[in-house]
């Protein structure tokens, strides 16, 4: 009998400490000492964070869910703390957090029922750690946070409607590429830095949104209409691979023989090769993510030659979560260079000679066909150059689309095909502008938002 006792009494110990982890009604946290107490899963009411003492979020890994969430804390720089805040049932302010530099923390964030407020953080460069958000049942209001340059919110698919305005250096509405339906107004104005509206051409054009208001540079459009004539909808989309078995079999290439550049855009999610032109183990062309999620590029030349050469970077490329641009050369004085986002990652120390014209096979996304390694990721804008490309000449076209007919271009891959994340499964074969090298797709699904062509392409 007592044992019975003993244990009904610590259930009942047990479920009043579980139901202590909700907290109901209102909660201010003025102080670090009160951020630091906080032992609570869910807040049914609006949480407060404000105050010239607090710090950090640190000790606010137990809220799962809240009512409402406001934060206005002067030294807080970041939001790491709140990963497992999955649910927000009303409204989300972000306001006036001088020393605020990035949202990394709020990556568990997948639903917001009411607004989301991001305004006066002056040294805001993005809203990155908002990369699982998807629905804002409000207004998106995101306005004088002078130091955004991009949104960041990639996953977000639908909003009640849109304010945008008053942020000096945004320049791109890239990031907002899976947004499907905007139930009101979508509004961008007071930005004079913006030029890049482009990834909200399906939005408009097939998406759903009420009506449209965007004031910039290049013009403004107050209609579906008027913005659609000024972005045409043509196709601007990526291909993902899936780094199981998809891969691009490109053929036989002749850039590679004497000084050569092979660059384009990458969003990698893990290590893996990413091209490879390869006969043998000592005869190969190649480059990949390495398992320290950097990029390496190697030129290994038959036994007769040095041996070969390669360079690692140190660019993390892969747990941003962005884009990034490579560009690998071979010299005309038989040294390496490597470039990540336009700058200089390393030099070889050791030269590679000019390789012979014998046969070699080209592909995308795997290297050697025993024990291969593939692609995890998107590409984009893949251009192979029978030249070695000055770093003038990389930072000069790597934002923007070729004609073709540029000097030394040998083989270039564009991936505007099919429908972004649809039914492509009739495509077999990835055009090269060029008409010289077309690849076959292998293994790709071609249906979906993996193993496909995608949308969010960083070059338009």
């Amino acid at each position: 009998m007592k044992k019975f006792l003993l244990a009904f009494c610590l259930y009942f110990i047990a479920l009043g400490a579980s139901l202590a982890q909700v907290h109901n009604g209102d909660l201010n946290l003025y102080t670090q000492t009160e951020v630091d107490a906080f032992n609570y899963s869910e807040v049914n009411g609006n949480l407060f964070i404000s105050g010239a003492n607090v710090t950090n979020l640190n000790k606010l890994t137990s809220l799962k869910k809240v009512k409402s969430l406001s934060v206005n804390a002067t030294k807080i720089v970041n939001f790491q703390g709140l990963q497992n805040l999955k649910t927000v049932d009303n409204y989300v302010y972000i306001q006036s957090n001088n020393d605020l530099t990035s949202l990394i923390g709020l990556s568990g964030l997948n639903t917001c029922g009411g607004r989301f407020f991001i305004t006066k953080n002056p040294l805001l460069t993005d809203a990155a750690g908002l990369s699982k958000l998807t629905t804002i049942g409000g207004v998106l209001f995101i306005s004088e946070n002078n130091s955004l340059t991009t949104i960041g919110m990639s996953a977000l698919t639908s909003i009640g409607s849109a304010e945008i305005t008053l942020n000096n250096n945004l320049k791109s509405l890239n990031d907002l590429f899976s947004l499907q339906q905007v139930s009101e107004r979508f509004y961008v104005s007071q930005s004079p830095a913006l030029t890049d509206l482009s990834a909200i051409r399906p939005l408009v054009a097939t998406g759903s949104v009420g009506n449209i208001q965007i004031h910039v540079k290049s013009g403004s459009y107050n209609s579906k209409a008027d913005f659609l004539k000024a972005y045409p909808t043509t196709p601007n989309n990526a291909l993902t691979f899936d780094g199981v078995d998809d891969v691009i079999e490109l053929g036989v290439p002749t850039f590679y023989k004497n000084s050569f550049t092979i660059e384009g855009w990458i969003k990698p999610m893990g290590a893996g090769a990413i091209f490879n032109v390869y006969q043998n183990e000592n005869s190969a062309i190649y480059a990949e993510v390495t398992m320290y999620n950097t990029f390496r590029f190697l030129v290994r030349n038959p036994p007769a030659k040095s041996g070969g050469a390669d360079i690692i970077g140190k660019v993390n490329v892969v747990t941003d979560g962005k884009w990034h641009h490579f560009a690998a050369v071979k010299g005309d004085d038989d040294y390496l260079q490597l470039y990540i986002d336009g700058k200089l990652e390393g030099k070889s120390p050791y030269l590679t000679g000019d390789f012979a014209s014998t046969p070699y096979k080209m592909r995308l996304g795997m290297d050697q066909p025993h024990s291969p390694r593939y692609y995890k990721g998107s590409m984009d804008e893949i251009r192979f150059w029978n030249v070695a490309r000055s770093q003038q000449d990389i930072l000069a076209n790597k934002d923007k689309t070729l004609t073709g007919n540029e000097p030394g271009l040998s083989n270039y891959y564009k991936f505007n095909q099919g429908t972004a994340n649809g039914d492509n499964k009739t495509m077999t074969t990835l055009s090269d502008s060029k008409s010289v090298l077309n690849g076959t797709l292998q293994k790709f699904q071609l249906s979906g938002s993996s193993s496909n062509f995608t949308s969010g392409a960083p070059v338009q």
